[in-house]
């Protein structure tokens, strides 16, 4: 898989044994670059290639996820809300759990029955149970509140391939949060994962990893590789 953008020479080449990182020193440049690629992984047109090493043209709306705050909060559950429910509802019919779950809807059915019969008034109620509705009614969300911060940075990685099948993450600027070995964790998790990252940086940083391939753009609009 590579990324080229239409004004640059750079080639960014992702391999689970490299990890790249892009280093655009001129503030202009910075902002016209994210901006571009912010708007295609919203779906908008704009000058970045993404493509497999056949060259089919891949989707970056669909195989990107853009990370500008790596400090990962409770916050971020928003993002997954509908689509952990949904998963849920399918472990909750799945051959495993199914009869714990048909026997959990049919003790809300009886229950109903109960207060139905316990008022005065003639009462209705609906005689089937919507999975979906008993699970959030249970306040599942992911756990983003763990005391270390690239655990939960790494949850989110996690959530996002799951649940949205991204398969290549940028980062903007993450060397300067995180350590090392936190950003060797990272990286390892993600190419175990079978997943690509970028990082963007606006300043040059010593390479944390023998295997780090760097790409600068100087003040200037040059590009040294």
């Amino acid at each position: 898989m590579k990324l080229i953008h239409n004004d640059l020479e750079t080639v960014i080449s992702f391999s689970e044994h490299i990890v790249n990182s892009l280093v655009v020193e001129s503030p202009v440049y910075m902002r016209n670059l994210i901006s571009d690629l912010t708007g295609q992984i919203a779906g908008n047109e704009g000058g970045f290639v993404l493509s497999k090493s056949n060259s089919t043209e891949l989707s970056l709306g669909k195989e990107g996820e853009f990370i500008f705050n790596p400090l990962i909060d409770s916050n971020s559950n928003k993002v997954f809300a509908t689509k952990l429910l949904q998963s849920l509802r399918v472990i909750a019919h799945n051959e495993h759990h199914f009869e714990k779950t048909a026997e959990l809807e049919s003790v809300l059915l009886r229950y109903a029955s109960v207060l139905m019969q316990s008022v005065d008034e003639s009462l209705m109620y609906n005689d089937s149970i919507d999975t979906l509705a008993l699970l959030k009614v249970l306040g599942f969300s992911l756990d983003f509140e763990d005391a270390d911060p690239i655990e939960n940075l790494i949850t989110y990685v996690k959530a996002s391939n799951k649940y949205f099948g991204k398969t290549i993450f940028f980062f903007l600027n993450i060397k300067s949060f995180f350590e090392l070995e936190e950003l060797e964790y990272l990286v390892n998790t993600i190419h175990a994962m079978k997943c690509n990252l970028l990082f963007i940086e606006n300043q040059r940083h010593k390479l944390f990893l023998k295997n780090e391939k760097c790409s600068i753009i100087d003040v200037d609009f040059c590009e040294i590789f």
